[in-house]
């Protein structure tokens, strides 16, 4: 794929690009970060809802509802893990190779790469990673998984591998810091901004000066 220099590229949304067949990706990207102000995780998501409905149309499947609402379900982290293994199961069905979509998908830091480099858009201004930036990225994997666990429980089930009724899996995550030993749920770490660490390194007395 060419980037709007005519120069080739050979990024990860140019392959998804050529891939996928979204020929007015780069035009749809530059116009909607430098005309309608559109921040880098819309942006993603612009990529990612593409890509997910080139693999629908592949397979011939128009009938499962809206994209925008089924890219909701498979990411958002307000959806059960138990619904988004059912939808993910459904996709399979109908033969959308869902592992190599979500493989395909990008991240806001692939699109900032991609502006910068294949488009020459300047997109310097705050990049470092903040703690919402965080909550969101660690909530979406978390929620990956639980769907993967959940669905491989599933099929488990239905094989009669195991015996069981419907299983809701949720995961729970803790951190230790190896310096001071003390032991936190991600969620309250990431709130609070420190561990037990700071408040003893400020209670150490001053060595004094001779």
């Amino acid at each position: 794929m060419e980037n709007r220099t005519g120069t080739a590229c050979g990024c990860k949304i140019s392959r998804a690009a050529e891939q996928y067949q979204l020929d007015e990706l780069d035009e749809r990207l530059y116009h909607a970060h430098q005309i309608e102000g559109a921040s880098l995780r819309e942006l993603e998501t612009v990529v990612n809802r593409r890509i997910l409905e080139s693999a629908l149309q592949d397979v011939g499947v128009e009938t499962l509802g809206d994209v925008s609402d089924l890219y909701q379900r498979l990411t958002d982290d307000d959806v059960s893990a138990g619904d988004r293994a059912e939808l993910r199961t459904r996709l399979e069905q109908v033969g959308v190779d869902l592992s190599q979509v979500e493989s395909d998908f990008v991240t806001y830091q692939t699109v900032r790469k991609h502006l910068r480099q294949s488009l020459g858009v300047d997109t310097s201004g705050g990049t470092d990673l903040t703690v919402s930036d965080a909550h969101t990225r660690i909530h979406r994997l978390q929620s990956r998984s639980e769907a993967v666990i959940t669905e491989t429980l599933e099929h488990l089930r239905r094989a009669e591998t195991i015996e069981a009724g419907k299983l809701d899996v949720v995961l729970s995550m803790r951190v230790s810091c190896e310096c001071c030993g003390d032991s936190y749920r991600l969620a309250d770490l990431l709130n609070q901004g420190h561990c037990q660490c700071r408040g003893k390194a400020s209670q150490e007395p001053e060595e004094s000066i001779q």
